[in-house]
Formats: C-alpha cells, sequence, structure tokens
C-alpha cells in the first residue's frame, strides 16, 4: 500500500514526497478498553544505519511496557530499498503490537550543509526532523529518537512530561554549555551570535520530545528553512544547530532521557553539572540518582566502530533482533583491523 501526499508546501526547492511503505499490525487491545497507551516516535535512516535502527528499535520494543503501543515513523531517502524496510519489519513478528510506517523524504536536504568540525560524517536524513510537525501533521506530540541509542526504560513518564509552554525538550548538551559563547571552540558560537543566542541552553537533538502542536502554532518549520537559507554554512551540528536557535520555547528533559554512554553514572554526572544548569532545569531534573532510560551512543562513540563504554548494552540488543549475525558480519566488515569487545556483559555501573 502506498500514500503520496502533495509536497510540503513550505519546503521550497526540496521537494518531498510522501510515501507510506508500509504500516502493519496496527496495535490490538491488551486488557480493557482504554489501557493502550500510544506513543508517536519518530526516526530517520538510511541503507548506512539500516542496522542500528533496527538494533534501536528493538531496544525500544523489548523494554515497552505491556500497556505502551509505539507507533514507530521512519523517514528514509528516495533511495532507500524495498528490501531494507523488510528487514526492519521483520521486527513486528515478535513485537506485533507496535507499529512501524516509513516516509519516503524523496531528495529533501541533499544540498544542506553536511561538514561537521570533529568529522563524524552526516547525510541528509539528520535534517530530516525538522519537518517533523508537517510529517505528522495529526500528532500533537512525538518522542524523536536517533538511531545511534538504545532504549532501557519503558518510555510512557517521558511522553506524559508537560510540554504545554515548550516547543521542544532534550536533554541539556553539557559539551556545549561548558564553552563559552565567545570561546573558538565552540563550533556553533558564530551561529548563535548572529541570532544573539546564549549556549548555556543548549539541547542536544539526538532524544527529544517534541510538542508538533505548538510548534505548527509557532510556524516553527519556517523558521528553520529560514535558518538554513540566511546562514547555511554555519550549522555545525546540523539540525542540533538549528532548532537551538530557532525554538522559541525550549525545555531540558531529564538527564536519564538521552545520557551519553561517555558520561560514567549520573551521580558523577550530576556532581560536575550543576554549574550548567539553570534552576529551573536543576529542578526539572530531580534530586533522585536515576538509571538511564535512553543510552545515546553519540559523535564517534559508536559500537559498531570499534570499543566504546557501555558498548556491551548495544550487543546485548544486537542479540535479540531478527539479524544478529548479519550485524555481526557488518560490523566485522566496519572495524577491520580494529579491535572491538565481543563479550556480552552488562556494564557494573548501572
Amino acid at each position: 500500500m502506498e500514500l503520496f501526499r502533495k509536497p510540503l508546501d513550505n519546503a521550497r526547492h526540496w521537494v518531498i514526497f510522501v510515501a507510506v511503505l508500509a504500516m502493519l499490525m496496527q496495535p490490538s487491545s491488551a486488557g480493557a478498553i482504554g489501557e493502550s497507551v500510544h506513543i508517536p516516535i519518530a526516526m530517520a535512516a538510511d541503507a548506512g544505519y539500516l542496522y542500528p535502527t533496527i538494533v534501536a528499535l528493538t531496544s525500544l520494543f523489548e523494554t515497552a511496557a505491556e500497556s505502551t503501543r509505539y507507533a514507530v515513523t521512519i523517514m528514509v531517502p528516495g533511495n532507500f530499498k524495498m528490501e531494507h524496510a523488510n528487514k526492519i519489519l521483520e521486527l513486528l513478528r515478535t513485537y506485533e503490537r507496535h507499529s512501524i510506517t516509513f516516509v519516503n523524504m524523496g531528495d529533501a536536504f541533499e544540498t544542506a550543509y553536511m561538514d561537521r568540525p570533529w568529522g563524524v560524517p552526516v547525510t541528509s536524513p539528520v535534517y530530516y526532523r525538522l519537518l517533523l510537525p508537517q510529517v505528522l501533521a495529526e500528532e500533537p506530540k512525538c518522542i524523536w529518537i536517533d538511531g545511534d541509542t538504545v532504549t532501557l526504560q519503558d518510555l510512557q513518564r517521558m511522553y506524559f512530561i508537560d510540554m504545554d509552554k515548550y516547543d521542544i525538550a532534550g536533554a541539556p548538551s553539557l559539551t556545549f554549555r561548558s564553552q563559552s559563547l565567545t570561546s573558538s571552540e565552540f563550533e556553533g558560537s558564530e551561529l548563535l551570535r548572529a541570532y544573539g543566542i546564549d549556549p548555556s541552553r543548549w539541547i542536544c537533538s539526538g532524544v527529544m520530545l517534541m510538542n508538533l502542536e505548538k510548534m505548527r502554532e509557532d510556524g516553527c518549520v519556517q523558521k528553520f528553512l529560514d535558518c538554513m537559507d540566511k546562514y547555511p554554512t554555519l550549522l555545525h551540528v546540523q539540525d542540533e544547530s538549528v532548532l537551538n536557535v530557532c525554538c522559541p520555547f525550549i525545555r531540558a528533559l531529564p538527564l536519564k532521557y538521552g545520557m551519553f554512554n561517555c558520561w560514567p553514572d549520573l551521580r558523577a554526572l550530576r556532581f560536575w553539572t550543576v554549574g550548567l544548569l539553570a534552576p529551573d532545569e536543576l529542578e526539572q531534573n530531580g534530586t533522585e540518582e536515576e538509571a538511564p532510560a535512553i543510552v545515546h551512543y553519540a559523535c564517534k562513540q559508536k559500537p559498531w566502530l570499534g570499543v566504546v563504554a557501555h558498548d556491551d548494552l548495544w550487543w546485548r540488543f544486537v542479540e535479540m533482533t531478527p539479524h544478529p549475525d548479519e550485524i555481526k558480519a557488518w560490523v566485522a566488515l566496519k572495524t577491520e583491523g580494529r579491535p572491538r569487545r565481543r563479550t556480552l556483559r552488562m556494564p557494573t555501573t548501572w
């Protein structure tokens, strides 16, 4: 089944056709009427992120509460093959109460700025999240999750965080906040100075709670495209730069929802981040020490590129996917000549 919509009006010279390649196994009742909780999840993937996306989804589905029904939308470029989509859809044979929909984004953002100072290659899907208020036009909210993550807890608590006053919410990007606006080491400083914004409220876009209804009211998509047109070479963190600069109302999520794998644990993290969080953000993050709900293998810290902190979590979910041997062979090709951890141990610090 395919459903084609008209190109998004605000996409300008990026022509975008939306094609639903599959929406299978719609949620069925898990008990009494009203017990199921519908949670929209948005992601993006291309052929290079096929296997990480499968691992990320496996962790998401595996840790879902019985009442949770994840409705996953995956935005893909026009050259994404049906065989790749089918590999992802095989997850629904095991996790049948959830659903997966693919959205064909065509050649959207192919000419956008792709360089990153720290040498991590990016492709056009990194920008797709900027169009979510239009792509998910019927949804009031959604959770965005990057493909380089593993989910360790059910996300109902995250989804129902109060977002009435905010466009987006994300875990504080502590690396950016620790740098001065005038520091030459802060890659986004020139763009932020152009907009008159201080980085002390910067959030990471890898895991977000998005108030799509408010973003539509605030005209965020148009602001995103205007920013990309005006400062095409200043977007050093691509979509994250645009979101932090253009969204007028941003909230910090508790750190557990987007914990970088390079952070040792929340106790140590709180010790040195107190000065990087505003008073209201400290209150939002709470005082209790909680285990991470989502671990983000950010920047170069990818388990499929070598040994990284807490890669055991990622490999644990590899074994639960429909394609563990394929994924291991794929990683072996990518890490040829470089050592990587082969055991499946849970980290002792979490």
